[in-house]
């Protein structure tokens, strides 16, 4: 039992071993029959033995080889060394050559397991024998068997071979006809092929991507002209070794194509012919070696232009799988023509992806065609899976058709690098020469263009500069430049100009002329004119253009706008100014300036006028939007619009006068007023204008203030009432750009009325303290005085006007003041009237002198009793301010009062820095407790303050003085002695009935020498008499101010103090 097939086995002989009474048997199996199983085609299995399919042996491992198949049989006569003469054998009849020894080349599969295998000859025709002889192992699938001499006289198809095995009766090949021999090749005894024989001898291309579809070409001799056999099948493979073998896709007696097989990872293989159907013979060479290389896809070509002499540095990046570094060898294929990359950059894209960046220097364009007997340029290779070539076609112009492009019949063609077409109608084509560029290993032996071009380059003749206009131009660029040469493309891929080293942008007018704008070059201001070369480059600065051009940069033209805004609807006259500032120098052209241009690119131009050299006049042009600014220039002889540096010119809303302040002036203030002119779209503008009047009115200079909705203007002095000496009103309208006036809506009316005459003003002085009424005496007032000014300068007051009593008087109120000086006691102030700010201030003769304040330092005594009469002494400053020189003294009927509270008395001023005054008595309401009262100094009637503002303190008093009034009952029970020496020192004692004051002020009188009281309790006070020198009676009083005395007397009555002589006691 093999596995699970069963088959009979038959038993040949046994024998029984003693003395162990075991039996050993022989037994034939027969494995089982061709077909019935399917591990007959080689491996290994377990075999067993059984009796009667029950028990069973354990198993033994049996190994099936994998039956040979042959695939190809060659006959040859092998012919001895060319001899001559009477060695020279006649032809065979049979062979159709000379007498030779006859053998049979085999070329099968899996004969390696066979060493011993026998071929069996076996003639076609019915009754001939039937040979088997040993077959000689040559190599692994090659075997070599003689034919016997009794079947030599057989041609080559008459006779049929197979494979037998050892054993010389099992046949490997199931047909029973064996295989057929293919037409007789003859082969020399020196081993070599003779003609007639199939051959090849190597491949092209040699290399492919691992992707597949590469069509091979295998080149050789003898080759077949049909792929398939009588029987129609397919007879023509290719081998590429592991990679697989694939059916020919043409062929004939030079040349197999296939298309490579795909493949997982790059090798080398071997590359042979397969012929028959099976196959029975088995074309090889030495030199057909086959390289896969991982498919590189090539992304991005920059330049995708150059010269056709070459050198121009691309740049590539393509992906492929990840290369070994230390041997990176790629080429770049230009068409046919290659040359080394060098690797630039290496970045990760994917698992086990790179991109590479490489740089390639392009070689001189040849091996190039260029013109087909059609007159155009078409590719010189394209292969079609199907064997066919696209350069049978060419361009095939539409004679219907504007573009000169070329199309094909074919739609297989689409997509090969067509060229252009001369055609005196399209210049642009005219010298160029596309190739397709490719990137390949540089192990590969030949550039093969098996697939559609992705990236093209394109050859061009060398473009030439010859010329530039203008020939100069400022250094600070942007002057619109024309290159004029040879052989400029059109093209996307970068057309620069190039100023020395620097770049900008170019455009391609025609082949022969590009337009520029010259970039800005850092040469310095002062470094006078510079002239340097002007070249172009078509492929973004990878090659330049040979030159004989130059362009002067010429130092900054500073261009000046004047004004450099106007309004939204235009008609601003402009002066344009180009001044030169390095002479007449010869290669610097003269501008001839036909037209003022504004905008870019679309320009608007208006014609220019020429004031003098490098001076034009324009009028701005209506701009669609507002605000908008835009550049200006000026248009040469060329039509061509030239801006100018730094020159640009902003399209404004207009703007528009909605009030004015003052509306009327006097003719005095012509000259020196200022109007305060409102409204809107104002900016500000050092050349802003006043106009007063109509077209031929005088203007002044106006100043736009920060606020940005006003303005000033002084109103000009020029305005004269001689012809009209009632006034006159005349009309405002404001020019912001200097240049373009609007009235205001409604029209701003500014009325000039006679002379106004400020004259005098009283009072003529006031404390700084203000808030004094002061009357202003003049003539033709106006309604429109608004405000009072005192002072001038940066020091003045405004306040409102109190009243217009008349045309001749108006009051104001005088506001407090601060003197300029600080040790001032007096100054001298204008007052001047106006109708709204000291800009517009009437002219005024009227002075009022302001006086310092009086200050109180020192109050003695500081109380008194609350019946008055204490006489207080006032000492401090600005009691009688003396007057600097040209200042009027203060009136002497402005005197001083002392103020008690809500009490006054009058004040007797002694000095500036000294008065008197006595304090009066107290109301009954405070007579029976006192009470405390604040002490100032006021000047009297007029000039004061109102006394409810000053109840406290003086005005700028640095500290609060007070006074304070005592209620005092005199009332004594008891006083005594009432009597004492005339040396004094007799201790009075005094009990009162009311507590006593504690007040160092309370003193006891002896006739008119006070003495201190001291207070032994609240109702008992003692005092010292003082020595009064000659005996007699004095009045004892009480004293509470140190001025006024009272009587301690029963009910209010005089109270004597006795003194008399001291005895003298002599002896006792």
């Amino acid at each position: 039992k093999f596995e699970t097939m069963r088959t009979a086995g038959v038993l040949q002989s046994f024998a029984i071993t003693v003395p162990e009474f075991h039996t050993m048997y022989s037994i034939d199996c027969p494995t089982p029959e061709l077909g019935s199983w399917h591990l007959y085609s080689g491996g290994k299995v377990l075999l067993r033995v059984g009796l009667n399919g029950q028990e069973w042996s354990s198993p033994l491992e049996v190994t099936f080889l994998a039956a040979p198949s042959l695939v190809s049989v060659v006959g040859l006569s092998v012919l001895p060394r060319a001899d001559s003469g009477e060695n020279a054998a006649p032809p065979s009849a049979s062979w159709g050559r000379a007498p030779s020894d006859m053998s049979l080349a085999l070329t099968g599969q899996r004969l390696v397991e066979w060493p011993d295998a026998l071929c069996e000859l076996r003639p076609r025709e019915a009754f001939s024998p039937v040979a088997v002889v040993p077959a000689t192992v040559l190599t692994d699938t090659d075997r070599s068997c003689a034919v016997p001499p009794e079947l030599q006289h057989l041609k080559p198809e008459d006779l049929n071979v197979r494979l037998l095995a050892p054993d010389g009766f099992t046949a490997f090949e199931p047909d029973e006809g064996g295989v057929p021999i293919f037409p007789e090749p003859v082969a020399h005894s020196s081993n070599t092929v003779s003609e007639g024989t199939p051959q090849i001898f190597n491949v092209f291309p040699d290399w492919a991507w691992h992707t597949g579809g590469t069509v091979v070409q295998v080149h050789g001799a003898n080759l077949p002209t049909e792929l398939t056999n009588h029987r129609g099948e397919d007879a023509v493979h290719c081998d590429f070794g592991v990679a697989g073998v694939v059916k020919a896709i043409s062929t004939s007696p030079e040349r197999v194509e296939c298309a490579a097989p795909p493949v997982t990872v790059a090798m080398e293989v071997k590359v042979s012919v397969l012929l028959g159907a099976p196959f029975k013979l088995h074309l090889s060479h030495a030199d057909a070696e086959f390289r896969y290389f991982h498919r590189f896809h090539l992304a991005q070509i920059t330049p995708s232009l150059g010269t056709a002499s070459g050198g121009t540095d691309v740049t590539l990046t393509l992906t492929t799988q990840k290369l070994p570094s230390t041997n990176f060898e790629i080429d770049c294929a230009f068409g046919l023509n290659r040359v080394r990359a060098t690797l630039i950059q290496v970045a990760a894209i994917a698992s086990g992806f790179r991109s590479y960046t490489v740089r390639c220097q392009t070689p001189a364009a040849v091996n190039i065609p260029r013109l087909t007997a059609a007159g155009c340029m078409c590719k010189k290779n394209w292969f079609l899976p199907n064997g066919s070539r696209c350069d049978s076609f060419c361009c095939n112009l539409d004679p219907h058709s504007q573009d000169q492009g070329c199309y094909v019949n074919d739609p297989q063609c689409q997509g090969a690098d067509w060229g252009y077409c001369d055609s005196p109608y399209e210049s642009i084509a005219v010298g160029s020469y596309p190739v397709c560029v490719r990137v390949m290993p540089s192990s590969a032996a030949s550039v093969s263009e098996f697939e559609p071009c992705q990236h093209k380059f394109m050859y061009i003749t060398s473009p030439r500069a010859d010329t530039v206009y203008p020939r100069s131009g400022p250094i600070d660029g942007g002057t619109n430049v024309t290159v004029h040469g040879a052989f400029f493309p059109r093209t996307r891929m970068g057309l620069l100009c190039r100023f020395h080293s620097y770049i900008s942008p170019a455009r391609w007018l025609n082949n022969k002329a590009v337009a520029c704008v010259s970039p800005a070059a850092h040469l310095g201001e002062l470094t006078g004119p510079m002239t340097v070369s002007v070249t172009v480059s078509a492929n973004g600065g990878a090659d330049w253009a040979a030159s004989s051009a130059r362009f002067t940069y010429t130092p900054t033209l500073e261009a000046s706008l004047s004004p450099d805004f106007g309004p939204q609807h235009g008609g601003t006259v402009l002066e344009v100014h180009v001044p030169r500032r390095f002479g007449d120098a010869d290669d610097i052209e003269d501008y001839r300036v036909e037209a003022c241009c504004f905008g870019i690119p679309a320009t608007v131009l208006v014609p220019a006028v020429q004031l003098a050299e490098g001076h034009y006049q324009c009028t701005t042009p209506p701009w669609p939007r507002a605000p908008a600014v835009v550049s200006v220039g000026v248009v040469e002889a060329d039509g061509r619009c030239q801006p100018l540096p730094r020159a640009l010119f902003s399209f404004v809303e207009k703007w528009r006068i909605t009030r004015m302040y003052p509306t009327e002036v006097s003719e005095q203030q012509l000259g020196n007023l200022e109007l305060l002119v409102s409204g809107e779209n104002f900016r500000s503008y050092k050349d802003a204008l006043c106009r007063f009047g109509d077209a031929d009115g005088l203007v002044s200079d106006a100043v736009v203030l920060e606020s940005g909705d006003s303005l000033l203007c002084r109103v000009p002095s020029g305005l004269s009432l001689v012809d009209v000496p009632r006034g006159k009103t005349i009309e405002i309208s404001v020019a912001i750009n200097g240049v373009d006036f609007f009235r205001g809506d409604p029209p701003m009316l500014l009325r000039i009325s006679p002379g106004f005459v400020v004259a005098t003003a009283s009072p003529s002085h006031v404390y700084v303290t203000g808030q004094v009424p002061v009357t202003i005496h003049g003539s033709n007032f106006g309604s429109d005085l608004r405000v009072c000014i005192f002072g001038e300068g940066d020091s003045h007051v405004q306040v409102q006007l109190a009243a217009l009593s008349s045309e001749r008087e108006a009051v104001c109120l005088a506001p407090p003041w601060t003197f300029t000086h600080a040790n001032a006691s007096m100054e001298r102030v204008l007052v001047r009237l106006a109708p709204d700010s000291i800009g517009n201030a009437l002219p005024s003769t009227a002075h009022i002198t302001y006086v310092a304040i009086p200050e109180v330092q020192v109050l003695e005594p500081r109380e008194g009793p609350v019946e008055g009469g204490t006489r207080i002494r006032v000492v401090g400053q600005h009691f009688r301010p003396s007057a600097p020189a040209g200042v009027e003294e203060l009136p002497a009927h402005a005197p001083l009062r002392c103020v008690f509270g809500s009490r006054e008395s009058p004040a007797i001023v002694l000095s500036d820095t000294e008065l008197t005054c006595t304090a009066p008595p107290v109301e009954s309401t405070y007579r029976t407790s006192g009470t405390l009262a604040a002490f100032a100094v006021r000047l009297v009637p007029a000039h004061a303050p109102p006394t409810d503002d000053y109840t406290t303190a003086t005005p700028g008093q640095k500290q609060q003085i007070t006074f304070y009034y005592r209620r005092f009952v005199c009332s004594f029970s008891q006083v005594e002695p009432l009597s004492g020496p005339e040396f004094g020192e007799t201790l009075v004692s005094l009990r009162s009935d009311y507590p006593l004051l504690n007040s160092k002020l309370l003193k006891c009188v002896f006739g008119d020498v006070a003495v201190d009281m001291f207070l032994v309790s609240s109702y008992e006070a003692t005092c010292m008499s003082p020595a009064y020198y000659k005996p007699g009676v004095v009045e004892l009083t009480l004293t509470t101010d140190g001025q006024n005395r009272m009587h301690i007397g029963p009910s209010g009555s005089p109270l004597h103090f006795t003194y008399y002589l001291t005895p003298t006691v002599s002896q006792a």
